[in-house]
């Protein structure tokens, strides 16, 4: 009987803390989004969690965990989304029709063109050329 209270409060405890947790975790991730929006942070190629806590003022391991828990992403995902979106933006800029999709890539702060097109798949469903096609089709009617 007492270990049963003992669980039901201990439980209720970490109910409350997790809630607290949670909304922290929520916090730093809005914050998180408006620097590394505002500032283009993830145009930087050799963008790391540590330069972004030093900007907030915070640890590298908050970061990583309020992303993990509350977006069950890691860091690099959570930047490559933002890469991914800015890209996407420069594709459907008339200026941009004559840059090489790997241009993009690049001008959107992938080191690479294997990332570029493994993250924009991943978070569009279409390679960046199908993309540009689809766009293209679209223009065109």
């Amino acid at each position: 009987m007492l270990l049963t209270r003992f669980f039901r409060r201990f439980s209720k405890e970490k109910k409350k803390v997790d809630e607290v947790n949670d909304g922290l975790y929520h916090a730093l991730i809005q914050r998180m989004n408006h620097i590394i929006y505002e500032e283009e942070l993830f145009l930087d190629k050799n963008l790391r969690i540590s330069m972004v806590s030093k900007k907030m003022n915070t640890t590298d391991k908050k970061i990583s965990q309020a992303l993990n828990d509350h977006l069950k992403m890691n860091f690099n995902s959570y930047i490559n989304k933002f890469r991914v979106a800015y890209a996407e933006r420069l594709l459907q800029l008339p200026k941009y029709n004559h840059y090489k999709i790997e241009s993009i890539g690049m001008e959107s702060g992938f080191n690479n063109k294997v990332s570029f097109f493994k993250y924009f798949k991943k978070y569009t469903g279409l390679t960046p050329l199908e993309y540009r096609i689809v766009l293209m089709k679209k223009l065109t009617k």
